[in-house]
């Protein structure tokens, strides 16, 4: 991404739960940006994406290696595989830059 480094971690299977994941990455800001995660089921392409909250990172956050970054999400369908990234543009761009992404699927629970 421009102006940090940033890429999605796989989740745990204690990170999706029935209509719910903990979306989960790192990155490190080298200047000041703001990012988001965007998530979507694998049958739409990105521009149908789900955007969470656009949070602000200063330059130099954190000061020596990566800061976790999580996002939960709600209102998954069931037995349903999704995408998820961590997109960015840096203060003053007006490029803005994804990760690759990660993967996961919400399992069909049946009683």
């Amino acid at each position: 991404m421009v102006g940090c480094t940033a890429a999605v971690d796989p989740l745990a299977p204690g990170d999706v739960g029935r209509y719910w994941a903990a979306l989960r990455g790192h990155g490190h800001a080298q200047s000041a940006q703001t990012y988001w995660f965007e998530w979507k089921p694998q049958t739409l392409d990105w521009n149908w994406a789900y955007q969470g909250p656009h949070r602000h990172a200063p330059a130099g956050e954190p000061p020596t290696g990566d800061a976790p970054l999580t996002e939960w999400v709600t209102g998954l369908a069931p037995a349903t595989a999704y995408d998820y990234r961590i997109c960015g543009i840096a203060d003053g761009d007006t490029r803005t830059a994804c990760t690759d992404p990660g993967s996961f699927t919400r399992l069909l629970l049946v009683r």
